[in-house]
C-alpha cells in the first residue's frame, strides 16, 4: 500500500523524524506474524514503514513528509491483491 501511496516510486525521500527504531532481532517473529515491512532505509538497514499484510489500510512511518531533504527510503510493492 505505501508503495501505491507514493506512485510506486522505488526511493522516496522524507525526514527521520523519531528516536525509536524497530528492533531487527524480532524483525521475522514480527513478519511471520503479519507485520509487513514496506519501507527500508537501506544504509543502515532501518524499518521505516511498515504494513499490517491482512489490513486494508493499516500504514506506518517513522518519518515526516519532507521538500526532498529527507534520506532514501526503499519501498517494497505490495503483493498483488
Amino acid at each position: 500500500m505505501a508503495s501505491r501511496l507514493y506512485g510506486a516510486e522505488p526511493v522516496i525521500r522524507e525526514r527521520h523524524r523519531h528516536r525509536y527504531e524497530v528492533n531487527n532481532d524480532y524483525l521475522k517473529t514480527l513478519e511471520k506474524n503479519g507485520l509487513r515491512v514496506a519501507g527500508l532505509w537501506a544504509e543502515k538497514q532501518l524499518v521505516e514503514i511498515i504494513e499490517i499484510e491482512d489490513h486494508p489500510y493499516f500504514v506506518a512511518g517513522q518519518f515526516t513528509r519532507s521538500s526532498g531533504r529527507g534520506r532514501g527510503i526503499r519501498t517494497r510493492s505490495s503483493p498483488a491483491s
